[in-house]
């Protein structure tokens, strides 16, 4: 063999070798360019989503601490985005893989991507009241940990330490950032402390001297000849006296101790200017929108699109053809069985949906 015949062979074994890694490397994207996809459109719908929840909370002044509201909101706002998660995966799923979106969207299947995303946010270790914002003066929405405050004074430096601590892991406890100098926030905050001390030392016998020093007014009035309109006033400004005091005393009444949360300077910053205006700000300023915060709990709408995935056949002929789906249910899809984790998915989204269908058995049974 010559050394031109030597040099053709070398030649054309590196170009069949450059072919054939070209080609694995085109099967491989083949396949994981539309499970990348999947999970990137859910993840980012799902917590895009959870930001527009926490915009309606802002509007209508439900702060993560409110009761009742808060959770509740909290819930349908995560149930809602996860099923805006797994069709956005779909949808950009089947774009990259140059298939047509499919057709109608069954509620049933919204049932299903709402009832896996719910459970995996709550597995995952989050909390459904913290999609809400944070409040200025109640503990924030990534308040994890605390250690109890000895009265209004600042904290000693081992307290500091275990604040720098507890700050590095979960963030400030308002907006979750885990940048900047640390802060060790009162909670309740000092002068709200201070107003509810004070509110203690009501009792019933302010009460009772109230409408005494009313009804003798009220009675001197009607003495001295003035009006029944008049002589009511006096009551009315003690019913009015006795409204404001009452609350203050119920609330007084419960014990509560301060405790440090690990805050950011910035919002120890705002947080002190709402404090010291108190009713002069609007009740939206006491309210902190925290932004997007790399949490597990925020990949919880991956798996509602996940479940929707289809991976294709990984042979040099094949065009992005289904190999199998986690899931079918929307109408004019394939009926194609998966495989492995598939399989899995498969079995969970049909345990969900058994009850919805009873449901419906149900409905036509009577109509």
């Amino acid at each position: 063999m010559d050394l031109d015949e030597l040099a053709r062979l070398t030649v054309d074994t590196a170009n069949k070798a450059a072919r054939g890694a070209s080609t694995h490397a085109e099967r491989i994207s083949q396949y994981l360019s539309p499970f990348a996809t999947n999970l990137a459109a859910s993840t980012l719908a799902f917590n895009m989503s959870l930001l527009g929840v926490q915009g309606v909370g802002f509007a209508f002044g439900v702060a993560c601490t409110t009761p009742i509201a808060a959770p509740m909101l909290g819930f349908l706002g995560v149930g809602a985005a996860s099923a805006v998660a797994a069709q956005a995966a779909m949808r950009a799923e089947r774009a990259v893989q140059g298939r047509k979106p499919e057709g109608r969207i069954l509620w049933e299947n919204l049932f299903v991507d709402a009832a896996l995303g719910l459970t995996f946010y709550k597995v995952l270790g989050g909390r459904f009241r913290n999609v809400l914002p944070s409040h200025l003066a109640r503990p924030g929405a990534f308040a994890f940990q605390s250690i109890l405050a000895p009265g209004a004074r600042y904290c000693t430096p081992a307290q500091k330490n275990e604040l720098r601590r507890m700050f590095h892991r979960d963030g400030c406890h308002t907006c979750g950032t885990r940048r900047g100098k640390v802060i060790g926030d009162h909670q309740p905050p000092n002068k709200v402390a201070a107003e509810r001390s004070k509110a203690s030392q009501l009792s019933s016998t302010d009460i009772s001297a109230v409408l005494g020093n009313a009804a003798t007014q009220a009675a001197g009035s009607l003495v001295t000849g003035k009006g029944p309109s008049q002589a009511a006033q006096p009551l009315v400004k003690a019913f009015r006296k006795v409204m404001k005091i009452v609350p203050k005393e119920l609330e007084a009444s419960r014990s509560f101790t301060q405790r440090y949360y690990p805050q950011c300077d910035t919002c120890s910053s705002k947080q002190g200017v709402v404090m010291r205006l108190g009713d002069k700000v609007p009740r939206r300023k006491f309210l902190v929108f925290h932004p997007i915060r790399p949490r597990a709990w925020g990949l919880a709408g991956a798996f509602p699109g996940l479940e929707h995935h289809q991976a294709v056949e990984l042979s040099p002929a094949a065009e992005t053809k289904p190999r199998g789906r986690f899931r079918g249910g929307h109408a004019g899809a394939d009926a194609a069985d998966g495989e492995g984790l598939g399989s899995l998915w498969k079995l969970t989204a049909e345990a969900l949906r058994l009850p919805l269908a009873g449901f419906e058995d149900s409905r036509g049974g009577r109509s």
